[in-house]
């Protein structure tokens, strides 16, 4: 399934529409007047493509031949391991090493959370607000495509992800500094209670029903804990806490209930959203178009204007991910395009033998100036091994 049919299951306030046809030669028939509503989904086949930075603006209105304009080319495959070995974390973010510290200590063994100084907390996420406000899309890019190899990693990293990625959606909703840092800290905290479950979180197998209703009650323990810490929390983060679980239609627990806070509804979408694009002890990550698929499916769980905000500030090719284009060559995502997010701006790193650029021969093209142009696949960084995820 096409990105563009998922789309349509989503309804954003600005549709994407499909590219104009390219204006005909003197000697060719008008087009109808209708032609630019055609389906986005629906190719206008103008001739086999050419790589994108050998192409000519004219070889655009040449004639296509019968035999080459259905001329199928299949796609060379490239391995993870390959793209991934090119490019490193060994520049982390200091910041997001820094969450990452602060999440490790609340969920150590022997923390005391009465002692718990709520100082060092608020200062990291308030530089992740002030970072996201001023749209440094580094520490977003890191939540999405970075992941510890450390195998006890999993509970913190995943905080700070889903911290950032809130606060991202927050941005997209027009919150202001103080909301976003008070977001980010509900975020932050919004699964402390599992530090009294890590070991049912590590089983490499899917939990059985008795495991799952236990696993459940981290919610409890860590509404049990958030207000041990107390100083420096308001009640609104306790609250959150214990609401993130709950869905709009009923379905969630621990109370079944409907209406929940605004920033419950955000760290909800958020923390599904980073569950379902990380690899888990017992299944590997989705693929991007699986994970919106999944979401969209589930709109009557999530708030239509908190999906809006995610589409917008992560979109559907998020930045740092790689996508193989219909030209063969690969890319990586360096930023999105707001009005369309299925033409992101990429930066060509592989050519369509599947071998690195060098240097000198790198180019960054943004999509929405090459109409006959687009995605065929995409895949984030350190990835499950084998081949890039079908889009």
């Amino acid at each position: 399934m096409e990105f563009s049919k998922i789309l349509k299951k989503y309804q954003l306030k600005k549709p994407v529409r499909a590219p104009l046809r390219p204006e005909v030669l003197p000697e060719a028939k008008e087009p109808k007047e209708d032609a630019h509503k055609e389906e986005a989904d629906q190719e206008v086949i103008i001739k086999p493509i050419k790589p994108l930075f050998v192409q000519q603006r004219a070889a655009i209105h040449e004639e296509p031949s019968q035999e080459t304009a259905h001329t199928q080319h299949a796609a060379p495959s490239y391995s993870r391991d390959t793209v991934v070995a090119q490019t490193s974390f060994e520049d982390t973010s200091p910041l997001y090493e820094k969450m990452v510290d602060t999440a490790k200590m609340l969920f150590r063994k022997d923390i005391v959370y009465e002692d718990v100084d709520t100082r060092q907390i608020v200062s990291c996420i308030a530089e992740a607000a002030s970072a996201v406000s001023a749209e440094d899309e580094k520490l977003i890019e890191m939540a999405i495509t970075y992941i510890m190899k450390d195998e006890d990693s999993y509970l913190y990293q995943h905080s700070v992800n889903v911290c950032v990625i809130s606060i991202a959606m927050g941005f997209g909703l027009n919150y202001e500094i103080g909301k976003l840092i008070e977001l980010g800290l509900a975020a932050f905290l919004h699964d402390i209670g599992m530090a009294g479950f890590e070991d049912m979180v590590k089983v490499p197998r899917k939990l059985s029903q008795k495991e799952y209703d236990e696993i459940k009650k981290h919610v409890e323990a860590g509404d049990k804990i958030l207000k041990k810490i107390n100083h420096g929390l308001s009640d609104t983060i306790i609250t959150v806490q214990y609401e993130i679980h709950e869905r709009l239609d009923g379905s969630g627990y621990p109370l079944g209930k409907k209406i929940i806070h605004d920033y419950a509804k955000i760290i909800a979408l958020a923390d599904a959203f980073e569950s379902m694009i990380h690899p888990r002890p017992f299944r590997p990550n989705y693929s991007i178009m699986e994970v919106y698929k999944r979401i969209f499916d589930a709109k009557n769980k999530y708030d239509q204007k908190v999906i809006k905000a995610l589409v917008d500030k992560i979109g559907f090719f998020p930045n740092g991910s790689y996508v193989q284009l219909n030209t063969k060559e690969i890319g990586r995502v360096i930023r999105q395009s707001p009005r369309s997010p299925l033409r992101p701006m990429v930066r060509i790193v592989y050519g369509v033998d599947g071998e690195r650029l060098d240097e000198s021969k790198v180019k960054e093209a943004n999509l929405l100036k090459f109409p006959t142009i687009h995605v065929k696949k995409c895949f984030l960084e350190d990835s499950e091994k084998g081949e890039p995820t079908n889009e």
